[in-house]
């Protein structure tokens, strides 16, 4: 049988405890978070910063991005798409898949995809290059001198945006070539997003 005890507390007691309590609960969450989070992010772990929001590299994964916020709480981004490609050191840095023109070509800052600037019976219409190989792709009767058409993605924001919102837009994940007319009635795009490659074929 078990059994039951019974315990009894003062008044003075009672008063003493309910105290700590309120004392405890008027306190910032902050207070009780300074262990976890620490005062400070050191200098070689944060890359970036907006209205002293943090990102903390060590945190970062593929395809995610930590945050310490103002509070000193932290914020974890993820993504649907890898944002992030080891360095030759094996540290995680951002995917730049901008594209600009340069000389016949257009490609990104690290020549790991390329198109040409115009058509042409002898260029590949996609080249992609990696460590130890190259990849490209022709088509077939394709018409020749069309321009191919960049676009890179800009975000605009307002002066009021969520310093938040602005960190973890990537506009820089996301661009596009688009070869208009490059068949009878047919358009080419290639799109780039993250480490993905997209063909998308338009007809009229």
């Amino acid at each position: 049988m078990a059994t039951i005890r019974h315990y009894s507390f003062g008044i003075k007691s009672l008063a003493v405890i309910l105290s700590v309590l309120t004392v405890l609960l008027s306190l910032p969450l902050a207070v009780f978070a300074q262990d976890f989070a620490g005062e400070s992010v050191p200098e070689n772990e944060a890359v970036s910063s907006n209205a002293e929001i943090i990102e903390v590299n060590e945190s970062r994964t593929a395809a995610e991005k930590t945050f310490r916020l103002t509070d000193g709480s932290f914020y974890t981004a993820h993504y649907d798409t890898d944002i992030h490609e080891e360095d030759e050191n094996g540290r995680f840095t951002d995917i730049d898949n901008r594209l600009s023109k340069s000389g016949s070509a257009i490609s990104t800052s690290n020549g790991r995809y390329s198109f040409p600037y115009k058509t042409s019976d002898d260029s590949s219409l996609f080249t992609l290059t990696g460590k130890k190989s190259c990849l490209s792709f022709s088509l077939v009767s394709a018409a020749k001198g069309i321009k191919g058409e960049i676009k890179n993605n800009k975000t605009e924001f307002d002066k009021d945006a969520d310093p938040l919102e602005v960190l973890t837009t990537l506009d820089n994940i996301r661009a596009s070539v688009i070869y208009e007319n490059i068949l009878p009635g047919t358009d080419i795009e290639y799109v780039l997003y993250g480490k993905n490659v997209k063909e998308n074929i338009f007809t009229r």
